[in-house]
This record gives structure tokens, C-alpha cells and sequence, in this order.
């Protein structure tokens, strides 16, 4: 598999703007079918707030589309069916809804729909494009990221009720992948303002302050704990660590080869889930036990049969 748009796009901590490249999903579904057909992909997944399914997007039809699956029978369940690339799924505090990213209209922009792909709804509307939405934990707001016209990228906080945007951030360097904190008003992205990508948590009015300042290595793709005090995140090519909101009591968390994604921790913080990247069978999503060090492949029997 070449470098170029695929390698670029499951490794979007370390290029220019993760948000140009998450709008090249539609192509990379779509290079993949004619380079090596039989390619299936798994990514993005993110634990339900009850820890019994995961949510995730795939190619298993050629576009991406929204799955979740079910830690009780093993089974996945498709949740979007269109030729369109549907991506980032992101659970509701009390599990009944998703938010995603979807091209299906044009543009991309943020949609929601119920735990079970019912009622499916475009929340923003823009002639830009919109990225990684994520709920408040009252489920009034939704945060995501924009790039405008001029290739600025910056975090935006959507009033569901109202459909009001607000603007978080104003920097010219890219802000993006916000996600918000379970209990509080609090949002965690990363920036590249300062160069390397950087943590900023943020409240929905853009008063913010780095998490990070002083850390010695990059800070991305941040995920919360289930009670809001700790952040994890990815701080190297495939390293993770975690740290408490204030900035403090920083460790490693993970370092394993081939592991990408945002480190999505299962809600007794006892597991991680992120996709294991292999080039020539595709990409798998794994949950390691981070008390044994076991780790169980998730997809690999979602997989369609090969025939010879």
C-alpha cells in the first residue's frame, strides 16, 4: 500500500490538518476498492456510556458507514446505508443517540440519529466543512470542528435547540477534534498554534488554557474518563498517555506498534479501544485490558469471506 492520501489518513495526528484529510475518506474507501478490493477497513471506535456496545465506521459495502457492535452477541448492527462516506460516530451521555460526520449532502457537515440509526438529522448547515462532533454532558450542545474558505480550522459549539453556532476558538493555526468533558461545560482539543499539536481545554465561551504546556512530546486526539478528571491521549507515533484536567499526575498509558485512533477508554476506565493499523489486511479494531495486557480483536470475524 502506497504512503500518499491512506497512510496519511489513518495518521492524522501528524499532518497539516486533520480535517483536509478527513474529508478525503470518499477517496481513500474508493482507492482502496480499485488498489485491493477486497480491503476492509475498521475504524473510530467509541465505547457506549453503559460499556455493553462499541460504535465504529467501516468499508465493509465500499462506502463508510456507521456500525455498532454488541458485546453480548458479538454481532454488528449497520446503522447508516448510503453511497456516502459516514464517519466519526460519537455516543450521547445516556447512550440513546450518535452524532457523525456525513459528506451525503456535499459538504461534510455534523448529523444525528437514535441509537438504533433512526431518525437521522443534519445539525449544522454551512457551506464550509464540519468534522468529530461530540455532546455535551447535558446533550443541549455539540462540539465539532470547521474548516473555513480559507483553510482555517477552528472548534465550534453547535445549540441543538436553536441551531445557533458558537465560535470557540478564532487562531489562525488549526484547532480541531474537540471533545467535551461528561460532567462539565469543559472542552479538550488540540492545536496547532505553536507547531507540534498541543492540548487546550476550553469552556463553551473560549476561555481556555494549554493542558500541557511543558510536556516533551506532542498531544492529540484527547478522550475524557467517564467521570470527567482525566484526559487521555495519543503523544507519539504510537504511544498514548493520560493526565488529570488540571494538567497533572501525566503517565504512560500505552506504547504498542500500529495502534491509531483516539484512545476511546471503556467507562470502568479498565480497557482502551483503538484500531490496529495492517497494510495488507486492513485496519482492526482492538480493546486491550490495561490491568492484563490482553488484547481482543473485535472485527476480525466481521469480515467478510474471502473467496479463492
Amino acid at each position: 500500500m502506497s504512503i500518499g492520501i491512506k497512510r496519511a489518513w489513518i495518521e492524522p495526528v501528524f499532518v497539516a490538518s486533520i480535517a483536509m484529510i478527513t474529508a478525503s475518506v470518499a477517496a481513500f474507501a474508493q482507492d482502496q476498492r480499485e488498489e485491493q478490493p477486497s480491503i476492509v477497513n475498521f475504524f473510530h471506535p467509541v465505547w457506549s456510556p453503559d460499556g455493553s456496545k462499541l460504535a465504529f465506521d467501516a468499508n465493509l459495502d465500499g462506502d463508510q458507514d456507521i456500525y455498532v457492535y454488541d458485546f453480548a452477541d458479538g454481532q454488528k448492527t449497520k446503522l447508516t446505508h448510503n453511497q456516502y462516506a459516514d464517519a466519526h460516530p460519537y455516543w450521547s451521555k445516556d447512550g440513546k443517540q450518535l452524532v457523525f460526520e456525513s459528506n451525503r449532502d456535499g459538504n461534510y457537515e455534523i448529523y444525528t440519529m437514535n441509537a438504533d440509526g433512526a431518525s437521522q438529522r443534519r445539525i449544522t448547515d454551512s457551506p464550509t466543512n464540519e468534522y468529530t462532533g461530540s455532546w455535551s454532558y447535558d446533550g443541549t450542545r455539540i462540539a465539532y470542528m470547521s474548516i473555513g474558505a480559507d483553510g482555517n480550522v477552528d472548534v465550534f459549539v453547535n445549540v441543538i435547540e436553536t441551531g445557533r453556532a458558537m465560535r470557540v476558538t478564532s487562531h489562525e493555526g488549526m484547532d480541531g477534534v474537540p471533545a467535551f468533558s461528561p460532567t462539565r461545560n469543559e472542552i479538550v482539543f488540540e492545536s496547532r498554534r505553536f507547531g507540534e499539536p498541543v492540548l487546550f481545554i476550553s469552556d463553551i465561551n473560549g476561555k481556555m488554557r494549554p493542558l500541557l504546556p511543558d510536556a516533551p512530546y506532542p498531544q492529540s486526539l484527547a478522550w475524557w474518563t467517564n467521570d470527567g478528571d482525566y484526559i487521555a491521549f495519543r503523544s507519539g507515533a504510537h504511544r498514548y498517555h493520560i493526565v488529570d484536567r488540571h494538567g497533572k499526575n501525566s503517565k504512560l498509558l500505552l506504547d504498542k506498534a500500529g495502534v491509531r485512533g483516539v484512545p476511546s477508554l471503556s467507562p470502568d476506565g479498565s480497557k482502551i479501544a483503538l484500531f490496529l493499523v495492517n497494510e495488507v489486511n486492513g485496519a482492526d479494531i482492538i480493546v486491550l485490558n490495561l490491568n492484563t495486557g490482553r488484547i481482543k480483536n473485535i472485527t476480525k470475524d466481521l469480515r467478510p469471506s474471502r473467496r479463492d
